[in-house]
């Protein structure tokens, strides 16, 4: 699967999930560990663990993916290689900041 796919791909599934405040940061020329990030908020720890449930099983297929956290911690990430995907309560969003690490370099596309 395309980068390009897997991107719609994962926004869709959050979209249908109903996450909040989807990002689509392209970091290529800012990062060497990925060329794109997506941050999205869930509502509460099991909508985050649903969510990354969904995520993870779509890029099953990527030959190099791995997920951590849990929706415990109000953090999940899962890395496709390419392809970063940042899950979080809003508390956590917040406290990491991350869109606002990024967004200052990256082209960013909000979703929703």
């Amino acid at each position: 699967m395309s980068a390009m796919s897997l991107i719609e791909k994962v926004t869709g599934i959050l979209e249908d999930a109903k996450a909040r405040d989807i990002r689509v940061y392209d970091v290529s020329t800012l990062s060497a560990f990925a060329d794109t990030l997506i941050i999205a908020t869930g509502d509460a720890d099991r909508h985050i663990e649903s969510m990354a449930e969904t995520v993870r099983m779509a890029a099953k297929a990527e030959p190099r993916h791995s997920i951590e956290g849990t929706g415990k911690s109000g953090w999940v990430l899962i890395d496709t290689g390419d392809i970063v995907v940042h899950l979080f309560t809003p508390q956590r969003r917040l406290y990491f900041g991350l869109d606002e690490l990024w967004a200052a370099g990256a082209n960013s596309n909000p979703k929703s």
